[in-house]
């Protein structure tokens, strides 16, 4: 019985460290396409409770510039919104979520279009 006991709690505490590289790390971008001058809202969930998520953006296959860092929910969640300079040239982008130096991130493409 207590072998049992042991090994649940150990698998409970496993799935529990292991969370984002079993896959559950996710996040959404909206809307797409921006327009100039509009705003992103990008929420994540399966994040590391209470850890800083890095959010970059810039080119396809460019390392990206930092947008802005948030700090994940107890949850793993969390929402933001990311203006869009009106100046922003039309085109395609990407946003890049990341956390541990990118070791755990989502690459979200997006377009950006004039107003």
């Amino acid at each position: 019985m207590r072998r049992a006991l042991a090994a649940a709690l150990a698998g409970i505490v496993l799935t529990a460290l292991a969370g984002p590289a079993l896959g559950r790390t996710r996040a959404t971008l909206e809307p797409d396409p921006v327009r100039a001058g509009g705003a992103l809202l990008v929420q994540g969930t399966g994040w590391a409770p209470g850890a800083a998520v890095s959010l970059l953006a810039g080119p396809p296959r460019s390392e990206g510039l930092p947008v802005r860092r948030v700090r994940a929910s107890a949850a793993g969640a969390f929402r933001v919104r990311i203006p869009v300079a009106r100046s922003a040239v039309p085109g395609r982008y990407v946003m890049v979520v990341c956390q541990r130096s990118c070791r755990v991130k989502v690459t979200l493409p997006f377009r950006v279009v004039r107003r």
